[in-house]
């Protein structure tokens, strides 16, 4: 399938996000996983993590990720310290904690955006997990 096959999960105007985190060593994803087509074949998909979640084309300026340099784990709270964090910090903790993860090496964020595995059919993959969909607050800080 195309880039532009699959659902379009974007929010513009709901702030909320849509997070994912690596169930291993971030370092062992292949590394173009992330790195996005732009190619002249819209029948190409997107990159490899939108094929695996059954994700078309997304805007990257809504996309960020926190992770460690080396692929070590760390607690997921210390990672998220991005934009908005404290807005959705604990609650992601939580849902990670909840699915028995306490420490991972990267989680893939995405604003504006609400996932829904009911509608891709994918909430993990051997590499990635979808943790759920936050709100969180354009005035709180990181």
């Amino acid at each position: 399938m195309g880039m532009f096959d699959y659902p379009d999960f974007t929010a513009r105007d709901d702030d909320v996000a849509s997070f994912w985190l690596a169930k291993y060593d971030h370092t062992r994803l292949p590394d173009d996983y992330f790195t996005e087509n732009y190619g002249e074949d819209d029948d190409e998909e997107f990159n490899q993590y939108s094929h695996d979640f059954r994700i078309g084309f997304y805007d990257h300026d809504y996309q960020e990720t926190a992770c460690t340099d080396d692929g070590t784990s760390k607690p997921i709270a210390e990672l998220l310290r991005g934009s908005w964090a404290s807005s959705y910090r604990n609650a992601v903790s939580e849902a990670a904690k909840a699915r028995g993860y306490i420490e991972t090496s990267l989680i893939w964020i995405m604003f504006n955006f609400r996932y829904d595995p009911s509608i891709s059919g994918v909430i993990e993959t051997d590499d990635l997990l979808f943790l759920g969909v936050f709100p969180f607050d354009k005035s709180a800080p990181p």
